[in-house]
């Protein structure tokens, strides 16, 4: 199993323009990050969350040229705004909840992709087979409804990830966040966790 992290970066990527913080002005390339996007790799099937505007480079600058779906955590552009570059090269498989598959459907429309797009709708709870791997969709609040997390099942063990999440309970959507889904996957063992970090280093409560 491999797992590449093709951005680990904020919505706007880092460094970000005009900022004077001191990871926005490190010179170790380490800090030099695009925005938020991984893939996973096992037994010939390569998925991928996410596809931001720099989805683009990210395929490049690791040559992917075969991608056998992509997983959607939400419908901000910071997480979609590459796939309509992507659907022109590559019609993959394109998997979100129905809040955020409405959603793109409208620019997909404004690039003439949409009637070829293979959008599959899932839901929280339910699993989805992806060759040796299954995809386990987990609901998670954002300021954006139909956010999800996932857990992926692999030979080599469970790849936990968030997506953008707060712990919200009186959710626009009434909703909550399945913590005790998250709960019982650590209780399980986690062979790796990728989590939303927006505003870790402040103490207390942070929305």
């Amino acid at each position: 199993m491999k797992l590449t992290f093709l951005g680990t970066g904020t919505s706007q990527g880092v460094p970000v323009i005009g900022c004077r913080c001191k990871v926005c002005t490190s010179a170790d390339r380490r800090d030099n990050r695009l925005r938020t996007s991984a893939m996973v790799e096992t037994r010939g099937v390569r998925i991928v969350i996410d596809a931001g505007p720099d989805f683009r480079y990210q395929m490049l600058r690791t040559g992917v040229r075969h991608l056998d779906a992509i997983l959607l955590t939400h419908e901000h552009k910071d997480h979609i705004g590459g796939l309509a570059y992507l659907l022109k090269k590559i019609n993959v498989p394109i998997y979100g909840t129905r809040m955020t598959l409405g959603l793109i459907e409208g620019k997909l429309e404004e690039h003439g992709l949409l009637k070829q797009a293979k959008l599959i709708e899932v839901e929280p709870r339910t699993t989805v087979r992806m060759g040796c791997m299954a995809v386990e969709f987990i609901k998670v609040n954002h300021s954006i409804p139909g956010a999800v997390g996932m857990a992926i099942h692999t030979p080599a063990g469970i790849i936990v990830h968030t997506g953008d999440f707060k712990v919200d309970f009186s959710p626009i959507d009434d909703e909550i966040i399945d913590l005790a889904r998250f709960g019982e996957l650590g209780s399980r063992g986690v062979l790796a966790l990728m989590a939303d970090s927006t505003n870790a280093e402040r103490t207390g409560f942070t929305c």
